[in-house]
């Protein structure tokens, strides 16, 4: 059967055996702890519902589609940098696991994680501004300083994340817990339907135009792509393209196992957009080969093995390896290195707020970051030892964490 699709709704004939289970407003879950209030968003293999519990307050229920019911893998995951970081204040920003059941219905049974609710994406903060987005600079600075200690948390534990891109960074959820239900959909609106049930996703958040210093706390979410390291090698990458690293790209052709060292590459890509009003990877045309045509630009040509076994480099490069592209298929002018992109695209994009010296600081740790080699990239310990995370980073975080 097919549906007329809904803009910015799942597709709805993933509503079948084995797909999403049909949820309605007012539903209970886990023997009526939870009544769904609202719709959050969707994913390829899951849908996620604001719901309250019995005791009062706001929750994210991620439901699974049936055909993943026996990867346990994000359930585990969830569990796991939550219990080696008490006391620490990166465990407040890796998303835990509040609770987890399962639900039966028409479609099968469905994997449920319970979390605690986020405000927005760092993605949607950006798309929903009415002109290019621009975070303010002490925003930037501690949404990322957030981020290199959780991921440096996540990597400790042996997890490596997999899916990092501003979709899955979420700020913090606004205090909702004072809320009644009938108070909070005066506040931030009742759900809309259409036929076939339309719910359009709660916006809970604010521009990154309007995000102040106290907004900024952040969580890094979604662990559905993620993997123990210690339990087995993974070969391949779900990443969007813009925040993939080139590893993924190549790793089942090679054999090589891909590590903890491609969250750093896409780590680098989320923060160049938090201090820029563009991604460092812009490309006209998003299918894998013009990425890594994009990545070739920034960082020269690719080591020989990848080389040889990228098939569609001929659309790029002659015979002898030099730039024979049509410049009208990039982004960016050919060889356009990361030290123009930073020190002249940021400070452009910023209108001079952000020092010279913070830019070079800023430079020299993504330098580290941006390496074809994957054995040649920062580690996450790295990042957290940086000078840019010293002057700039830790204090903007710590003025942060005073005002929580």
């Amino acid at each position: 059967m097919e549906y007329i699709p809904v803009k910015d709704v799942e597709l709805l004939g993933i509503y079948e055996p084995g797909g999403h289970h049909p949820v309605h407003i007012g539903d209970s879950r886990s023997e009526n702890r939870y009544s769904v209030i609202h719709k959050l968003g969707s994913g390829g293999f899951s849908t996620i519902w604001l719901a309250r519990n019995h005791n009062g307050t706001y929750v994210a229920i991620k439901i699974g589609v049936a055909s993943k019911f026996d990867d346990t893998t994000e359930s585990e995951i969830l569990k796991h940098p939550e219990g080696q970081t008490v006391g620490q204040p990166e465990k407040r920003r890796v998303q835990h696991l509040v609770d987890a059941f399962v639900h039966s219905g028409p479609n099968g049974s469905h994997r449920c994680h319970v979390t605690n609710p986020g405000a927005c994406s760092v993605a949607e903060s950006e798309f929903y501004f009415d002109g290019v987005w621009l975070f303010h600079l002490d925003s930037a600075r501690a949404i990322t300083a957030q981020l290199i200690q959780s991921i440096a948390c996540v990597h400790a534990v042996g997890v490596v994340h997999g899916d990092l891109h501003p979709g899955n960074v979420l700020f913090t959820k606004p205090r909702l817990d004072s809320l009644s239900v009938q108070e909070l959909y005066a506040k931030y609106g009742e759900p809309k339907r259409e036929a076939v049930v339309r719910l359009d996703g709660i916006w809970m958040g604010k521009v990154c135009e309007e995000m102040t210093l106290e907004d900024s706390g952040v969580v890094i979410a979604d662990f559905g792509e993620s993997w123990q390291t210690a339990l087995g090698p993974r070969y391949h990458l779900n990443t969007p393209r813009p925040y993939r690293a080139p590893e993924g790209l190549f790793a089942e052709s090679r054999d090589a196992s891909i590590g903890p060292a491609a969250d750093i590459w896409s780590l680098g890509c989320v923060m160049y957009t938090l201090f820029a009003q563009r991604d460092i990877f812009e490309s006209l045309r998003p299918d894998n080969d013009d990425v890594l045509a994009e990545h070739a630009s920034m960082l020269g040509k690719p080591p020989s093995p990848w080389w040889d076994s990228w098939e569609a480099k001929t659309d790029f490069f002659d015979e002898t390896g030099a730039w024979a592209v049509e410049r009208e298929r990039m982004a960016e002018e050919v060889d356009t290195g990361l030290e123009k992109r930073v020190m002249e695209y940021i400070s452009e994009d910023r209108g001079g707020d952000m020092s010279t010296e913070e830019l070079g600081d800023l430079l020299s740790l993504l330098d580290k970051m941006f390496r074809w080699a994957p054995e040649e990239r920062a580690t996450a310990g790295d990042l957290l030892a940086s000078t840019w995370m010293r002057k700039w980073g830790v204090p903007a975080m710590d003025k942060l964490y005073s005002r929580e």
